[in-house]
């Protein structure tokens, strides 16, 4: 949005009017803020290497009420994954039962699959806290089908096994 204006001639008003446009095409206030965070920090580092020395405020918008909606239920969840693809199904299914996130998922290798447990480093996780989950009932029989599913054939037909509990064979 910014990216023409000369750093040291953007205004307070410059800004605020952005954010009224953004606000009047229905972003949300999130949204701006997250761009308008940005901007703040490019201008924290051009003070800290000195090449500014002053920047514009830039206001922060409420962000109360934005809470998350739209989840699945179990019954929801159980109708949705006969329609995906099968390579999916587990990888959702896992997700709906242990409530990590898609990236945390993602990354699953069987090297963190020990007897009944998984274990995510803190490197792995988005808080940077470990995470574990023993494996039982639905959850052991799921980890189980990914192993039955761990080979998979590379594009020269070579079979090879994953190194991921979650792959797209």
């Amino acid at each position: 949005t910014f990216g023409d204006w000369p750093a040291g001639q953007l205004t307070t008003d410059d800004i605020d009017g952005r954010i009224k446009t953004w606000k009047d095409q229905a972003i949300q206030p999130a949204t701006i803020n997250r761009r308008t965070q940005l901007l703040g920090q490019a201008y924290n580092l051009a003070i800290q290497k000195k090449k500014l020395y002053q920047a514009p405020y830039i206001r922060h918008l409420s962000e109360t009420g934005n809470t998350r909606q739209g989840f699945f239920g179990e019954d929801q969840v159980r109708r949705l994954l006969p329609h995906l693809p099968e390579y999916l199904q587990d990888y959702c299914l896992f997700g709906f039962l242990v409530g990590w996130r898609k990236e945390e998922i993602s990354v699953i290798g069987w090297e963190m699959v020990e007897d009944d447990t998984i274990r995510l480093s803190g490197m792995e996780t988005k808080n940077g806290e470990p995470r574990m989950i023993v494996l039982e009932g639905e959850l052991a029989e799921l980890i189980e089908r990914r192993r039955a599913a761990r080979s998979c054939t590379t594009g020269t037909g070579e079979v090879v096994l994953s190194d991921l509990v979650f792959h797209n064979q």
